[in-house]
């Protein structure tokens, strides 16, 4: 344990506590007195009011399961979670993981320790084992270099919690504990060979092929239809009712017979501990389903009835190298059964075909089933020469072997014209004698076939007579068509437009969409680019949370998935890839509803009596807004003394978030929004702080350049702006009353304009006359003698209100230049608003959209965007000129 390293002085912690005590008496003398009481950090002095006693003996919660819970290797970190500790008699304080060894802050904190791994110990903490006994706990600490992580291999794991400071650790005596154990084996399946849907294991008759060892070889393991790494687990076969596994070198299986295949998890792979038997029995050769090549016999004598296996038989299924089955006449029978012409009677001077029957026994243990084949009887044998020499590439056998490169512009394919077959010193015509072609399962094929990619077999047949002689006899060639593909060269797996390396993992964050599609693959073949579907395959698995392997075909989850590039018109070649999907983790929050954030970035919430339930706001480090769903996370508050407290009542918080359970796309751990306060801030209700205008709002009201109506909560965004109102709020930019003492808001005071429509006591009677006299604003020019107060403003009349406005602060207007010939409806501006315009366009005051839309009439909302940009630190220090 983490303590191991300074056992001393955590065994003596006095001087810290004493200290404690000593500021408390302080504290209860100073109020004693009536002195002010001094103040402590949230995360300072006030922490170490429980001592060793309380800590030890309190109880902690969990945000994910409970002591003694199982998670399923995935992966991932993963494992129970402390949130909470509540000391014996005391508050409930928040844990967070202890960040390392060094560098650490005083605090409350948890850790992990694999259990039983490692000498590291401390004689204050304990845990309850599988027993239910409580034992001291020994292990080693879950580290990242000098880091504490969570754990993420299989094994059995303890939750330390406690608090520490510079003079050390107080323990919560008992640790909770969990286990990560291995994915499960439970729906394991074999397989034979490479097919996944290959499951009936048949004798093949092959020498050595009941050998224990060849069939542990054979076997694959594979879970749901995908195949499991046979890295990750060990194979042992055992006869039934037996306690030991067959020795893989000496023992024989035998066909027929049961066997249980005990597959184990290796150790520190991801089915750790995990077993599964899995019945087999391995199937005997069923001659009637088999295909037989017979013997050719050049003899003086005929085949007849007696001859043995060895005499008759060529080859089973393609295999020639047969073990001893077949020469036990007890077991296997070969029988005549008629000559060439169809009779009984066997005539040494009759050649041709002869036909025989192989029958199993009734209690052969290895072959069932019978089955009639040809033996060829001539005078001599044929000569075989399959030409193609240019692509001959060896001998195994009887079988001559073929290789075609296909990565040559113009591949050399094998061609059966040039076959060079000849009886005697004749050669034969390509009907004396028949050519079959087969692929590599058997398959009937053609001839077309060989120029395709792919193992083929083709197999020349001579039965016939020539000047009176008999010639006969077989030959093979095993032709094989294939790319040749490096796998650390010519196999390229890119993410992004980023080539990634076999080995080194590529990773993305969560986006809720399929990442697959900034997938690309790319297999070179020399000059040549392969085709995806047609020369090579690519699968994905992962792992779910419940530990199953599964085959994907989209990349959305959190998660690690495994890409494979598999050939099909290559070998040898196959590469696998790394894909890590990351959980989406915020950078940030910011209330968007039910409060505003300032631009000191505060965040204010409306005091109602009731607890405050704000909505939320993600975004990324780059400021970009993320879709984090609602139930992905629960908020906490803290107070200013740190403490967990409902956000509710007039004062300061923090918000604290934390991932909800069971949920791994996303990532809220850690992420807390500071400087949050309740209060009677100006928070209106028509202002959704998910709009575009809500800062802008809030700033213009906090700067009191506007409000709202007069006795609502409402602000009116989307209202029109009028003549009256415009005054007001530049009014109160210059200053106010404060500035103009002269100027009152009081509506008990009349203010003679000279307008014929504004009444001397209306409510803005003195912003007119304080807009007119300074310049900032005029009545119409027409002769009426009228304001216009309840006229609605258009975007071009603020935006020259405004910049008379600023002329009178002192800014040069008239030097402002913007071309704004990009907007398609600047040739609708008034000609006495277009230099206005331009300043408002220049200064970034207007001009955010694709459109000016200079006559239509301007919201509020507009207006406080315009003002707040424009002067965002509050009203004029001097007045106007």
């Amino acid at each position: 344990m983490e303590g191991e390293r300074r056992m001393t002085a955590c065994v003596n912690k006095k001087h810290t506590r004493r200290v404690a005590l000593a500021i408390s008496a302080s504290l209860v003398g100073a109020l004693s007195l009536g002195a002010a009481a001094p103040a402590f950090a949230a995360t300072g002095i006030d922490l170490l009011a429980e001592n060793a006693s309380d800590i030890a003996n309190g109880t902690v919660s969990y945000k994910s399961g409970e002591s003694g819970a199982n998670f399923v290797y995935n992966g991932f970190k993963q494992g129970l979670v402390p949130s909470t500790l509540k000391p014996y008699a005391s508050n409930e304080v928040e844990l967070e993981l202890c960040p390392g060894l060094t560098g650490r802050e005083a605090g409350y904190y948890y850790y992990y320790v694999e259990i039983g791994t490692g000498t590291v110990a401390d004689g204050r903490v304990s845990y309850v084992n599988a027993d239910g006994d409580k034992v001291q706990l020994t292990g080693s600490n879950v580290m990242d270099g000098s880091e504490f992580t969570m754990p993420d291999k299989v094994g059995n794991y303890a939750v330390v919690v406690g608090y520490w400071d510079a003079s050390g650790w107080d323990y919560v005596s008992v640790a909770g504990t969990f286990s990560i154990v291995g994915q499960s084996l439970a729906d394991a399946t074999l397989f034979q060979g490479d097919d996944v849907d290959d499951t009936t294991f048949n004798y093949t008759g092959e020498k050595d092929n009941l050998k224990v060892s060849n069939w542990i070889a054979q076997l694959g393991v594979a879970i749901d239809g995908v195949k499991v790494d046979s890295s990750l687990y060990n194979m042992d076969i055992y006869e039934d009712g037996t306690s030991s596994p067959m020795n893989p070198t000496t023992d024989w299986m035998v066909p027929g017979k049961s066997y249980t295949v005990l597959v184990t998890g290796k150790s520190g792979s991801a089915y750790a501990g995990q077993k599964k038997e899995i019945d087999f029995t391995l199937q005997k050769l069923d001659l009637s389903a088999a295909a037989i090549e017979g013997q050719t016999v050049i003899d003086s004598v005929a085949p007849t009835q007696g001859y043995t296996f060895a005499q008759a038989v060529k080859s089973i299924n393609g295999v020639s190298n047969f073990d001893g089955t077949f020469s036990n006449t007890a077991e296997t029978v070969v029988e005549f059964v008629k000559n060439p012409s169809g009779g009984k009677v066997v005539d040494n001077r009759e050649k041709g075909a002869y036909t025989f029957r192989i029958t199993a026994t009734k209690d052969n243990p290895y072959v069932t089933g019978s089955r009639e084949f040809t033996v060829l009887y001539a005078d001599a044998p044929a000569n075989f020469d399959f030409g193609n020499a240019d692509i001959y590439d060896s001998v195994d056998g009887d079988m001559y072997v073929y290789k075609v490169d296909l990565n040559e512009d113009e591949p050399s394919y094998f061609d059966v014209s040039e076959f060079v077959i000849t009886a005697g010193t004749e050669k034969l015509k390509s009907d004396q004698y028949t050519v079959t072609v087969t692929d590599e399962e058997g398959r009937e094929a053609t001839v077309d076939d060989l120029k395709t990619a792919g193992t083929w077999y083709v197999k020349a047949t001579v039965n016939t007579k020539v000047n009176g002689t008999y010639y006969a006899g077989t030959c093979v060639a095993q032709v094989n068509n294939y790319y040749t593909v490096a796998a650390n060269t010519d196999v390229f797996f890119a993410y992004d437009g980023k080539n990634v390396e076999a080995g080194t993992p590529a990773t993305d964050s969560y986006t809720g969409e399929d990442l697959s599609a900034n997938f690309a693959f790319k297999v070179k073949a020399g000059d040549k680019e392969l085709v995806e579907g047609t020369d090579y395959e690519v699968t994905i698995t992962t792992t779910t949370t419940d530990g199953k392997t599964v085959e994907v075909d989209k990349v959305v989850d959190a998660g690690t998935y495994k890409i494979q590039v598999k050939g099909i018109t290559y070998k040898g070649a196959d590469e696998d890839f790394t894909f890590i999907v990351t959980a989406m983790k915020p950078a940030s929050a910011k209330v968007t509803s039910g409060g505003v954030v300032d631009k000191d970035g505060t965040t204010h919430l409306t005091y109602t009596g009731e607890e405050l339930t704000p909505g939320f706001t993600f975004y990324d480090a780059k400021g970009n807004v993320l879709d984090i769903p609602a139930d992905a996370y629960s908020t906490w508050a803290n107070g200013t003394d740190g403490k967990k407290c409902d956000l509710k009542d007039k004062g300061w918080y923090s918000i604290n978030f934390e991932t909800a359970t069971g949920v791994t796309n996303y990532d809220l751990d850690g992420l807390r929004i500071d400087k949050v306060n309740v209060g009677d801030s100006v928070v209106f209700a028509d202002v959704d702080m998910s709009q575009w205008y809500s800062q802008w709002v809030y700033e213009a009201a906090k700067l009191e350049y506007m409000n709202g109506y007069k006795g609502t909560d409402l602000f009116g965004p989307e209202d029109s702006f009028t003549r009256a109102q415009a005054v007001i709020t530049l009014f109160r930019m210059a200053g106010g009353t404060e500035a103009y003492p002269e100027y009152s808001e009081d509506l008990g005071i009349s203010y003679e304009t000279g307008f014929n429509d504004v009444d001397p006591s209306s409510y803005y009677a003195y912003a007119v006359k304080w807009a007119v006299e300074t310049g900032v604003v005029e009545g119409y020019q027409d002769g009426s003698g009228n304001f216009g107060p309840e006229d609605e403003v258009t975007r071009e009349q603020f935006a020259q209100m405004l910049a008379n406005y600023a002329a009178k602060t002192g800014v040069d207007v008239d030097a402002a230049e913007a071309d704004l010939s990009a907007y398609p409806d600047a040739g609708s501006i008034d000609s006495w608003a277009y230099e206005a315009m331009e300043w408002a366009v220049s200064e970034g005051i207007m001009g955010g959209n694709t459109t000016l839309n200079p006559t239509d009439e301007i919201q509020r909302a507009e207006v406080a965007k315009m003002v707040v940009s424009f002067q965002p630190d509050g009203p004029a220090d001097s007045i106007l000129d």
